[in-house]
């Protein structure tokens, strides 16, 4: 009787730690293995090397996609996973992230603007050679409604803006700080 007991109470045991899901470490750290895999196989497919044809076809798209920034991807993915493993978290979309994101479009960009001739900037044999379908597409779009010289002013712009939002720096602040100095040095050279 004790024995038959004892088999009910474990099978409701087992039963109820089979519906529980996974407790949420152990989410993240399965999420991040794929993570930091798929951005090993993007990375080292990027390389030349045989990872297969998915390997093949992930480096394909990350190339057309970003250009001479596709490597960047393969590492922000595997930074990913890596924050899913040991830390457990997920990223946060927070502004600061945002800027980062823009920031790399705009330099693709720029660098797109330099290394193509306008009229070239989304044919694909510009694409892998320079900034890839995200920073073409973006040039293309900027040369449309600001010509080619206008264009590099906004991109450029656009970057500094990236940069102080994505960090606590502050143009005021170097402005100020070079006028106390140039103050400090005409005082003492009276």
């Amino acid at each position: 009787m004790k024995k038959k007991k004892a088999t009910q109470k474990m099978k409701k045991v087992q039963k109820k730690a089979a519906k529980q899901p996974l407790d949420t470490g152990r989410k993240y750290e399965l999420l991040g293995i794929v993570f930091f895999t798929v951005g090993i196989i993007s990375l080292i497919g990027l390389l030349g090397l045989n990872v297969g044809f998915v390997g093949f076809y992930f480096a394909k798209v990350l190339a057309y996609m970003f250009g001479i920034g596709a490597y960047i991807v393969p590492l922000f993915i595997m930074l990913i996973g890596w924050r899913y493993i040991c830390l457990h978290q997920s990223i946060h979309y927070s502004r600061r992230f945002m800027a980062v994101v823009v920031l790399v479009c705009l330099m693709l960009a720029a660098y797109h603007h330099f290394m193509t001739v306008p009229g070239n900037e989304i044919l694909p044999e510009s694409l892998k050679s320079g900034g890839g379908l995200i920073g073409g597409g973006l040039l293309f779009m900027l040369r449309k409604f600001f010509g080619v010289d206008g264009t590099i002013i906004i991109l450029f712009a656009g970057m500094l803006g990236s940069v102080l939002l994505a960090t606590s720096w502050s143009l005021a602040v170097g402005i100020f700080k070079t006028k106390a100095q140039a103050q400090n040095g005409l005082d003492t050279a009276k």
